[in-house]
């Protein structure tokens, strides 16, 4: 079975910029522990992923103790449903304590949601906040966010022979996971049996933004962004989530020439007079021995 991976599930941590750092004494580089972050400011972060996922402002400020939460808009175009918190990158946390609370002070806090789910799809979410301390807790003065989509994603591809690609028709209706999770299950290793060809399923790992194009190519060179692209494109599956499917016949699997199945990427449609710049998210050889 023809496989790109992920890296492995990894803790929560959280990766510091200068500016906590600097005021705070912590180191300016690596990943520290998400709980090495001040109450405060665990409070804020989680404030926004709660609002992210749908949650009550009311509800939020009851649990956490941040209020005006309803700054912040709940993302409805994407289901977070599966998908857990595997790193929070911090760009900036500043502001000047002036008891050892911090009371009567405002701070801000910027980074990047890393998110993934139990398949290894990730998402990313860019958020900017400003909050208050004050005598009743906490108050966002200022929140915003947006999507961070993959210019590159990674992949995956299973080469599924077309009998057993006949029966994921009904599941791929059930969302992402268990289409994936069918076409892991009929998956085959090396050449089927008799004169079959292959068909590859291409699964997008990333989430993609709308004006990003991909499509698979068959090449003889594993480098470069040539290659026979009429074969199949890459198509929205999910909101954000590529499929693509690459028919493979039993005579290019059987060529003593190496071929490649590339992905290859592009944003928007380019201009009246230019093509937009092409970028090669890898390769894999489809009919090695």
């Amino acid at each position: 079975m023809i496989r790109w991976l992920l890296p492995a599930l990894v803790s929560v941590t959280l990766s510091m910029g200068t500016a906590y750092a600097e005021e705070h004494g912590a180191l300016d580089s690596g990943p520290l522990a998400f709980d090495s972050l001040p109450g405060h400011a665990r409070s804020v972060v989680l404030t926004v992923m709660g609002r992210l996922r749908g949650g009550d402002p009311a509800a939020l400020a009851e649990t956490l103790g941040v209020q005006g939460s309803a700054l912040i808009r709940p993302e409805r175009d994407f289901k977070y449903g599966g998908f857990g918190l595997q790193e929070v990158v911090l760009r900036e946390l500043s502001g000047t304590a002036g008891t050892p609370t911090g009371a009567g002070t405002t701070w801000r806090i910027a980074g990047e949601l890393m998110w993934r789910d139990l398949v290894g799809r990730r998402a990313i979410t860019a958020f900017d906040a400003s909050y208050e301390i004050n005598t009743e807790g906490l108050r966002l003065t200022y929140a915003v966010w947006r999507p961070v989509f993959s210019a590159l994603p990674n992949w995956r591809v299973f080469a599924v022979p077309p009998s057993g690609a006949e029966g994921l028709n009904p599941l791929a209706e059930q969302g992402f996971v268990r289409f994936l999770g069918a076409a892991s299950d009929v998956a085959v290793e090396g050449k089927p049996d008799g004169d079959e060809g292959l068909i590859f399923m291409l699964f997008l790992m990333d989430r993609m933004g709308p004006e990003t194009r991909c499509e698979p190519r068959l090449s003889e060179s594993e480098t470069g962004t040539e290659g026979e692209d009429e074969i199949s494109g890459a198509r929205p599956y999910e909101n954000g989530w590529f499929v693509a499917g690459v028919p493979l016949s039993r005579a290019a699997l059987d060529s003593p020439t190496p071929l490649w199945l590339k992905l290859v990427c592009w944003n928007g449609e380019g201009g009246f007079f230019s093509s937009p710049e092409e970028h090669l998210a890898g390769a894999v050889q489809v009919n090695a021995n």
